[in-house]
């Protein structure tokens, strides 16, 4: 084993231990440095320089919102190194800098477009697609679900800043979620990976952004992002009358600016909604 792998076992035993990170995010956590370790040269972290680091980034080709997300993780541990007293010659952490994020463009699928994609699925992909859609879960809070968050129909969980948010799935996503939890053998995580001879491990939000990404090229979208089923989640249901004020709470929004900026393909409905919602008449 290279001296930069047990350094960074250090790092992530600290993460674990002291930081108390979840499962989830040790585990997204340990596959990104696993990456970081086969690509970077380096037989230590005393070797490692900004110059490693620039062509790591560059070779990745990667979304501009997934490149900051691993600068900031690379630059996270080697301040944990640099408290500690590490002397890392060849790193200037004020050199390691953000890439520019180009606005990822918005996507949004209709009922119709996800029933057809749901038609050509096995349980897994199913499941994932649909609580998205009939919840509007982030995908970080789709990989967080565990049986103690699920009460009949409805799904109690901490939503994006902590805060304790509850959404409802449909009739038919709880019995195949019953049929699913039945057969996997479901005791904590609902979406585990089965390793041979090892425990069970929670999948990743990665692992699950594959799994419905492969679902849906099969049936010729090939810009799928998780995000997109939120977006439609909105967008569905402000079309079947929701006010944007609900649409928030439903959404767990801090703001109904946000809100608005998840609603799309309101046209020819727009008049409806101001004269209902804005003027509180009934619609001509």
């Amino acid at each position: 084993m290279k001296k930069i792998e047990k350094q960074i076992e250090t790092y992530l035993d600290w993460c674990k231990n002291v930081r108390k990170l979840s499962p989830v995010t040790m585990e997204r956590r340990k596959c990104f440095f696993r990456y970081f370790l086969n690509e970077v040269p380096a037989q230590s972290l005393q070797q490692l320089s900004n110059q490693m680091i620039e062509d790591f980034v560059r070779n990745g080709n990667w979304t501009g919102s997934t490149t900051n997300e691993y600068i900031v993780e690379i630059k996270t541990m080697l301040r944990f190194f640099k408290k500690r007293g590490e002397r890392l010659r060849h790193i200037n952490l004020e050199q390691i800098v953000r890439v520019k994020e180009t606005p990822r463009r918005k996507v949004f699928y209709t009922r119709e477009q996800i029933d057809e994609v749901l038609d050509d699925c096995d349980e897994l992909e199913w499941l994932l697609i649909r609580l998205c859609f009939d919840c509007g879960f982030r995908i970080h809070e789709l990989a967080a679900l565990r049986l103690e968050n699920i009460d009949g129909c409805k799904i109690a969980f901490i939503g994006k800043g902590r805060k304790i948010r509850e959404t409802y799935m449909s009739h038919e996503a709880r019995k195949r979620l019953d049929e699913w939890i039945e057969d996997q053998g479901i005791t904590d995580y609902l979406w585990v990976k089965y390793y041979k001879g090892a425990p069970a491990k929670a999948r990743t939000k990665e692992s699950l952004s594959a799994i419905m990404r492969g679902a849906f090229y099969r049936n010729g979208y090939t810009d799928f992002h998780p995000h997109a089923l939120r977006h439609s989640f909105a967008t569905e249901i402000c079309r079947n009358g929701a006010p944007l004020e609900v649409a928030k709470e439903m959404l767990g929004h801090a703001n109904i600016q946000t809100t608005m900026r998840y609603v799309h393909s309101l046209e020819g409905h727009l008049e409806e909604m101001f004269i209902k919602y804005r003027y509180n008449v009934a619609a001509h």
